[in-house]
């Protein structure tokens, strides 16, 4: 087992996806401080965001990026518009609810979810505030095909959608953590736990 199996097994990691958005127009979701032991994710599949942060940090959101939180840290979700925060509807009709707002402007996709784990655990102690990762061509085959998935995973009422979804929210993590100690320099990064 490599270091990065050891770490995500000593994290006792369960991912969630809980949610998927479609908003169009002008919005703003807000996301509180999530509990001891929870990281949450978002990833865009198309159109563009903004997340914001207490600290005053943005990040310009793209499709294909997946912002982890790994602290859970609170966070502003908003359109290119400033606007207030807002209570989308929220439908039922596949394995995860869809929360949708619409509105003139441009339209988002994105998923949402979240990870359990061990609360002491060094990998997620390890982790900085906020990880970005960008798809590009190093990453881009292997999270395509998983995002791929999930989403249809997402829209389907068959059985065992739910167990598949969150599975793959699993592997998730792992594909976009290798991905971020890809861009490391050597001898930096978690392997010093």
């Amino acid at each position: 087992m490599d270091p990065l199996d050891r770490l995500i097994q000593l994290a006792n990691l369960q991912g969630r996806l809980d949610q998927r958005c479609q908003l169009q127009g002008s919005w703003a979701l807000e996301h509180p401080q999530a509990v001891p032991g929870e990281a949450t994710f978002h990833i865009v599949m198309a159109g563009t965001c903004y997340c914001e942060f207490l600290d005053g940090a943005r990040l310009d959101l793209h499709p294909g990026d997946l912002i982890l939180l790994p602290r859970g840290t609170p966070h502003l979700l908003r359109s290119d518009s400033p606007a207030q925060p807002c209570e989308p509807t929220v439908e039922h009709r596949g394995s995860i609810p869809l929360y949708q707002l619409n509105g003139p402007g441009e339209a988002l996709d994105m998923l949402c979810g979240s990870y359990r784990y061990h609360a002491g655990a060094s990998l997620f102690g390890a982790l900085p505030e906020r990880l970005l990762v960008h798809m590009d061509e190093s990453t881009q085959q292997p999270l395509r095909a998983l995002i791929g998935l999930m989403r249809e995973e997402a829209e389907s009422t068959r059985s065992g959608a739910r167990s598949i979804i969150d599975a793959l929210a699993t592997a998730l993590f792992a594909l976009a953590l290798r991905a971020y100690l890809d861009r490391q320099p050597l001898g930096d990064g978690l392997f010093g736990l």
